[in-house]
């Protein structure tokens, strides 16, 4: 039973920390003017992976994590 509590609480922190890098990523995106780098959604450009120049980079990369934590705490809550 305290495995199991352990990989829990080590899943956690994880998600934590990726959701702290997600806000990081916001930051930055919102700090280089990126925000509009993709006018569309779910694709970027057209593309499902877009040609990553700078400010396609930051934005892209902030969606990508975004979906990653989403799925994480999906995960969590299921």
């Amino acid at each position: 039973m305290q495995l199991k509590t352990q990989k829990l609480a080590n899943y956690y922190k994880w998600l934590i920390l990726l959701t702290i890098l997600l806000q990081l990523m916001g930051a930055a995106t919102r700090a280089t003017g990126a925000g509009l780098s993709c006018p569309d959604w779910p694709l970027c450009m057209g593309e499902f992976i877009p040609d990553l120049s700078h400010g396609v980079f930051y934005e892209f990369g902030h969606r990508a994590l975004a979906g990653i934590v989403a799925f994480g705490l999906l995960i969590a809550v299921i």
